[in-house]
């Protein structure tokens, strides 16, 4: 099954809802990647570190964060949002290692270290993205999926077919960042971007065609 394919039976299955987040989670710190709520994510689980994680989150809450760096804590930089995700599917193999999808289910603030032994553990909590939108919500997507189609090939049209089902802003602004957002420094600001408003005209900066090529 495609990634796109995925997604879109994400939503048709509607696998989690914001119901019993954990006060605490470990995390996994993987440099350019970000998991957008609503989101899949694909991982091979090597390290001990994480094998030791993944145990732990399999006994539990089936749960943990993915973060680009471990955060450092200053007065003008404050703890970063992260995306948390539920194992969803895991295959553990006979040497220790794992596979697994992790499926994002919230935005979540990283609070005080509770251990880094054997793996960082971290308290959270959850966050949400704020609907201060001017115009009407259906008006926003329109314009976001209208810039959408003039990125996609026409060869993949399942994946416009997947964006017009989507309904809800915040689902369809977190779907445009895990599909069409490569650059790892825009992916980490359109997390912490809470304010759905300053996310879709951030997302509209970051899809818009140079300007030589709109001439």
């Amino acid at each position: 099954m495609s990634r796109y394919n995925r997604q879109r039976a994400l939503y048709r299955y509607n696998i989690i809802t914001v119901q019993s987040i954990p006060k605490s989670c470990g995390v996994m710190f993987l440099k350019g990647t970000t998991l957008f709520p609503d989101t899949q994510l694909p991982l091979h689980i090597f390290e001990e570190r994480y094998c030791h994680m993944l145990a732990k989150a399999l006994e539990c809450s089936r749960m943990f964060a993915i973060a680009m760096s471990p955060p450092q804590e200053t007065p003008d930089n404050p703890m970063p949002i992260v995306g948390l995700g539920m194992i969803t599917t895991c295959v553990q193999q006979k040497n220790g290692t794992a596979n697994l999808m992790l499926t994002g289910i919230q935005r979540v603030r990283l609070l005080n270290v509770i251990h880094e032994i054997p793996f960082q553990s971290h308290s959270i909590e959850p966050v949400n993205s704020i609907n201060d939108t001017v115009e009407p919500e259906e008006v926003v997507i329109r314009e976001l999926l209208d810039i959408c189609e003039l990125r996609i090939p026409k060869a993949e049209y399942q994946v416009m077919e997947m964006l017009k089902e989507l309904k809800v802003l915040d689902q369809l602004t977190n779907q445009i960042c895990a599909i069409f957002i490569k650059s790892a420094n825009a992916r980490h600001e359109l997390m912490q971007t809470l304010s759905l408003r300053a996310r879709a005209d951030k997302l509209k900066r970051f899809l818009a065609p140079p300007l030589s090529s709109a001439n």
